[in-house]
């Protein structure tokens, strides 16, 4: 089911976006993944929030502080789903049926934003895998390095080519690209 803006069940917009940023809104706010009712997602959790999750407190919130301060700025969930998979090995599993009821405010629905947003994941990705020492964390920094050069250099050079023919396609390949140029300069 989706409302006006096209997002997922759950994602409400306050107020009508413009048409060329719903592919990108769509993306942020949409709480679809490819996963049946039961199936592990763990593999996924570099992607993965908080948002309307349930855990074991005595499993999975053992700690006195469970959210990495570091991380007030955004992306302590992610840290915590990090930690909860790879430090505790405790798998994550997807409920297809769970309701999600989010109103996304009018001022995360302009293209300032989303530019700041989507380069602020795509250094998280970068600074949460970090988080992974040795060799292992480094070559997932390196691969999301690598994975960032090329929506820089695709993404970038598909939204100059769009920039005649679809305001919409050349908006969602800038913000796209933002993404990218977030994973590599992860450090900033």
């Amino acid at each position: 089911m989706t409302n006006a803006m096209g997002v997922a069940q759950g994602a409400r917009a306050e107020a009508e976006p413009a048409m060329e940023l719903v592919p990108a809104l769509e993306r942020l706010f949409s709480r679809r993944l490819p996963a049946r009712t039961g199936q592990d997602i763990s593999h996924l959790r570099a992607r993965l929030g908080t948002g309307n999750s349930m855990f074991r407190k005595s499993t999975c919130l053992d700690k006195p502080r469970p959210f990495n301060p570091d991380f007030n700025d955004g992306g302590e969930d992610v840290w915590f789903l990090r930690e909860l998979v790879q430090e505790k090995d405790i798998p994550l599993i997807w409920c297809a049926e769970a309701s999600v009821d989010e109103i996304v405010p009018s001022d995360r629905m302009s293209s300032d934003y989303l530019k700041r947003r989507l380069f602020k994941n795509g250094q998280l990705r970068c600074r949460i895998e970090r988080g992974s020492r040795g060799l292992p964390g480094t070559a997932r920094v390196a691969s999301w390095m690598v994975i960032g050069t090329l929506q820089v250099v695709f993404y970038g050079l598909a939204s100059q080519l769009c920039r005649p023919f679809s305001t919409e396609k050349m908006t969602d390949f800038d913000l796209r690209a933002a993404g990218g140029l977030g994973k590599l300069l992860w450090w900033r």
